[in-house]
């Protein structure tokens, strides 16, 4: 019979047919650990010119794929064809083609390595699997998967409901935590329209197979999920080792629910323990105390930052009434940050002074914060400030007379700068 896929922007050019008997089942089904094998190819493609990338690009048709051309909310394989990277897999009316860059040298008929990336491999069936063990515990509770979509980061699995409850999110962990440590086998069968139409499957097949007649594959976790797919798993659901609730988003209506799946679990919970080690270290509590303790630390940090705040004002305060005794218009570095200076300037005016200029303490970005007052300036005195202080001394600020405040790069001829130019007004 014939199987019938169109996937990706390869067109009508890239369109061919092969028939596939119930025997003649790819390898990536049949035997999923197998990520080496010699084939032989059967047509090298050309790719139009408006859809090459590097003008060197061609499909190879092999004589016999181990590579998954992706579906169903998995993404294809990667790999390699005699030592070339493969860039895509298109699948069209079952043929596969892999695009390569380079393989001019390449012939019909010859015998290729092909050699598939295990590691990817494993972690699109853990992630695959993992989906069907979830979107099961899930129907328990009334709520159907409509989409999936199994990423680089998370497994998001979009559901036919506005919200989730936590309790429920709880007890479909619990549930895939059981069918994991139970070890269930997972098997892929191919059956006939007929038969499949008398399985219990979760959800409904999206097409009945022309004629009526099969094969249809259909991927059954034992006593737990029975799913037309044809997607790649594992062999048992142990090897799915655990799974993590990363959170929800809102997508369409409804509530996509994101998973951490397999050995991407097992990585972020490892993660998770040593930061919290390191936590408990630096806090000196332990796990149960760790909350508490952070709480009680920002409510420190918050009252440290309001005292800060206010010594910081006290002492701009003090510099401003003394500099303004001592100098009609200050130049000075004062150290501190925006808070000294905004009470330094305040205070230098309220005490008579016509100018003031005032440079903070070094930033973490090397930079230092500034405050320049001038009162009752003319309309270009800015402008005069811009020219004469940041084209020699790197910097920027702007606002709107008398006050105006930025960042400068060398503070010490931005001062001797700023003398000059009121020196010169």
């Amino acid at each position: 019979m014939v199987f019938s896929f169109i996937i990706g922007r390869h067109k009508a050019d890239l369109i061919y047919t092969r028939v596939m008997n119930h025997s003649d089942l790819p390898i990536y089904w049949t035997d999923p650990e197998i990520g080496l094998i010699k084939t032989r190819i059967v047509e090298i493609l050309p790719i139009s010119p408006s859809e090459q990338e590097n003008g060197r690009e061609c499909f190879l048709v092999l004589e016999n794929s181990p590579f998954f051309p992706g579906g169903g909310g998995q993404p294809a394989d990667r790999g390699t064809i005699a030592g070339f990277e493969i860039g895509g897999i298109s699948r069209v009316d079952n043929l596969i083609g892999h695009r390569i860059t380079g393989g001019e040298n390449l012939a019909g008929g010859e015998e290729v390595e092909c050699t598939v990336d295990m590691d990817f491999r494993r972690d699109s069936r853990q992630q695959h699997t993992g989906q069907h063990l979830i979107s099961a515990a899930l129907a328990e509770y009334g709520i159907a998967t409509v989409s999936v979509h199994l990423g680089n980061e998370y497994c998001g699995i979009e559901v036919d409901a506005v919200d989730v409850e936590n309790r429920i999110i709880d007890r479909v962990l619990s549930r895939s935590d059981e069918w994991i440590q139970e070890d269930r086998p997972v098997r892929s069968r191919y059956l006939s329209q007929k038969e499949v139409e008398e399985l219990p499957l979760r959800r409904p097949s999206k097409k009945k197979v022309e004629g009526g007649t099969g094969p249809v594959r259909v991927v059954d976790i034992e006593d737990v999920d029975v799913t037309g797919c044809g997607g790649v798993h594992l062999s048992r659901t142990g090897q799915l080792r655990f799974i993590l609730f990363e959170g929800a988003e809102r997508i369409r209506g409804r509530i996509r629910l994101k998973w951490i799946i397999g050995d991407r679990a097992v990585t972020r919970a490892r993660s998770a323990s040593d930061r919290q080690d390191r936590l408990n270290r630096l806090l000196s509590c332990e796990d149960s105390e760790v909350v508490e303790r952070a709480g009680s630390i920002l409510e420190e940090l918050k009252v440290c930052r309001t005292s800060l705040i206010d010594s910081e004002q006290e002492m701009g305060r003090l510099y401003g009434e003394k500099i303004s005794l001592d100098s009609e218009n200050p130049v000075l570095q004062i150290g501190g940050g925006m808070e000294r200076l905004n009470a330094a300037a305040d205070a230098a005016a309220c005490r008579g002074a016509s100018s003031v200029f005032f440079v903070g303490g070094t930033t973490p970005n090397g930079d230092f914060p500034w405050i320049l007052y001038r009162r009752n300036p003319d309309p270009n005195f800015f402008s005069r400030f811009k020219e004469t202080v940041f084209e020699s001394t790197g910097g920027k600020g702007g606002g709107n007379p008398p006050v105006w405040r930025g960042r400068i790069i060398d503070a010490k001829k931005a001062l001797s700068a700023v003398r000059n130019l009121l020196t010169d007004t």
